[in-house]
């Protein structure tokens, strides 16, 4: 009866969908079965992200959009959405917490600070499903090292196809990262069946190792995707509830994010499909965290408040320090600060200061450097 009334409660969101399309190739060895320990393992990992943005003058994607796609990863990675809570309960079950965040980046490839965003304007609508958009040389933009960041390129394409993403085979080539349609990027600009990020959060979910539920053949119950806590499926769901069932069990299975269904109706990554990326992160992209930089902020070791400010800051900190440089957005040095070394605290006035997002660069005596962004208002 449960299960029941709950179908008959997403027949209001009954949607005729435009196809989601990706393409992926999931030939690769399914790490797994070579990090089984990732099954229980639950260290938080945070994924550095540039996005990549080429667009033409009636097309845009502002920072707001771009802070809303990186928001809407970290809350379907980590299981802060709301839809799994309408799944029937053995669904909810093996709705899993992936333990992965993704961040823009801080650090640019050449150290200076950034705010992991590139832009390029183009005339026309180029071609995207070739390797031009991968090399700034043929219209596109380069890549930022592939094994450090994971690089999202945000382009015009047919609007039959809403994205694509390597795989883990592919960890470090210049083409290494996510390929996602301008029209399906961010939350409130994308049209109504794909408004919710969930385009990227599929393609991430590739990129990170996952296949989807059917495997590779569509139309046969014999493949899937080698997870033993995904239901085997025929082919992809378009719509929800769906008007063609594919489950090979007879047990209706339409709310992972590795399927095609809309957004609305997409909840859940499995325990299996979380430790999978995990293991991809372990296995195939062992740089690809925060750390791989610089030794991450530490709230016990720095404190700058108030964080937004409007004309001043305290910053204060516990251990030694060479120097705090402020940039701008745009990566201009602005003022460096060289404390004695007894000293733990600096008022910085922002009197003359650009408005906006400001960075501060800790340099430590070890030589390891802390970054952190200052909202001035």
């Amino acid at each position: 009866m449960r299960f029941q009334f709950f179908l008959l409660m997403l027949v209001f969101f009954n949607l005729k969908a435009q196809p989601r399309q990706c393409l992926y190739d999931a030939s690769f060895v399914p790490v797994i079965d070579l990090h089984r320990e990732a099954l229980t393992f639950r260290s938080l990992v945070t994924v550095p992200v540039v996005v990549h943005v080429i667009s033409t003058t009636e097309t845009e994607v502002s920072d707001f959009q771009i802070h809303a796609q990186i928001h809407a990863l970290n809350r379907d990675f980590r299981k802060r959405g709301k839809e799994w809570l309408l799944m029937p309960q053995p669904f909810r079950e093996l709705a899993a917490d992936a333990y992965i965040e993704f961040e823009l980046a801080s650090v640019a490839p050449n150290g200076l600070p950034t705010l992991g965003i590139n832009r390029k304007k183009i005339n026309g609508n180029n071609a995207v499903l070739n390797d031009d958009i991968f090399y700034a040389e043929r219209g596109g933009i380069d890549a930022w090292d592939t094994n450090r960041y994971l690089n999202i390129w945000v382009v015009e394409m047919h609007e039959a196809l809403l994205g694509y993403a390597s795989s883990p085979n592919d960890a470090g080539l210049p083409t290494d990262g996510v390929v996602i349609n301008i029209n399906y990027f961010g939350t409130s600009r994308a049209e109504s069946t794909y408004q919710l990020g969930r385009t990227l959060v599929h393609e991430v979910g590739h990129y990170l190792g996952l296949s989807h539920p059917w495997g590779d053949i569509k139309n046969e119950c014999e493949e899937d995707d080698g997870l033993e806590d995904t239901p085997i499926l025929r082919g992809p769901h378009y719509s929800c509830p769906p008007t063609d069932d594919q489950s090979c069990n007879g047990i209706p299975y339409y709310w992972n994010f590795m399927d095609y269904t809309p957004d609305c109706c997409m909840a859940m990554f499995t325990h299996m499909q979380a430790a999978q990326m995990q293991a991809t992160l372990s296995y195939y992209r062992p740089q690809l965290s925060i750390a791989s930089f610089d030794e991450p902020l530490q709230t016990a070791q720095f404190a700058v408040v108030p964080n937004p400010a409007k004309s001043a800051v305290a910053i204060s900190w516990e251990d030694p320090i060479k120097s705090i440089e402020v940039y701008t957005s745009d990566g201009r040095m602005i003022r460096t600060f060289h404390p004695d070394s007894s000293d733990r605290y600096w008022s910085l006035c922002l009197s003359g200061y650009p408005k906006g997002i400001l960075i501060l660069v800790f340099h430590r005596n070890n030589g390891l450097r802390t970054v952190q962004k200052l909202l001035h208002l």
